[in-house]
């Protein structure tokens, strides 16, 4: 499932320069292109079985989203009022939050202190007794810094806040394992902060961390 099993079993790469030119100009690069020549994926939920003997394959998809839709329950959410409608978001978000609080060892939360972190920081915090926040600074680039903004999350909450300092020229360092790991082009710098705040939460014992991250996209 990962590029990098392919170079260790002695694929040499070649950069797919119209792919890496579509990501630059798009954002994005969907389908099955990979920013490797003869390297593809396949799309989400789908499965390929290959015939070792003829190498001949097919795919099949075995899971589409659609199909978690259920029209009963569709056509019932579409009676419900903006307000029952927001107290059934608020009952699931809940009870989401509370199932990934299992654990026997400190659970932690990536914490930005914007919307998304601070409300499950918030959720996580009234369920576990041990909860500690992490946010990256980038104390030399004030203006994108959100250290304080989680600080203010944290000291309302009343929980502690670990702090990761990353200068620009540490940052670059990130940048290049980001790339590393995720084996595409990154579409967000903030993908970059993850790794080093992992980090630090392993340091700590933080074995389990939750986040925001993809919630309102």
């Amino acid at each position: 499932s990962e590029i990098r099993a392919l170079l260790a079993g002695g694929l040499r790469p070649a950069p797919d320069r119209a792919a890496l030119a579509h990501t630059a100009f798009h954002g994005w690069l969907n389908g099955s292109r990979t920013p490797l020549e003869g390297v593809e994926r396949l799309r989400g939920g789908a499965m390929r079985t290959i015939d070792l003997d003829s190498l001949a394959h097919r795919d099949r998809i075995w899971f589409d989203p659609v199909d978690l839709v259920e029209p009963a329950l569709s056509a019932e959410l579409e009676r419900r009022s903006e307000a029952e409608l927001t107290d059934e978001l608020d009952r699931l978000l809940r009870a989401s939050v509370e199932r990934r609080l299992m654990a026997d060892v400190p659970i932690g939360t990536m914490l930005s202190g914007g919307l998304d972190s601070s409300v499950v920081t918030a959720l996580a915090s009234r369920h576990a007794a041990r909860v500690v926040a992490f946010t990256a600074s980038t104390p030399s680039l004030p203006r994108v810094d959100e250290r304080r903004h989680a600080a203010l999350a944290a000291q309302g909450l009343g929980i502690p806040l670990e702090t990761v300092s990353i200068e620009p020229q540490a940052w670059l360092g990130h940048l290049v394992n980001a790339v590393w790991l995720h084996e595409y082009p990154l579409f967000n710098s903030g993908v970059v902060m993850i790794e080093p705040i992992a980090a630090r939460a392993r340091e700590r014992g933080v074995k389990v961390l939750l986040t925001g991250e993809g919630s309102d996209e």
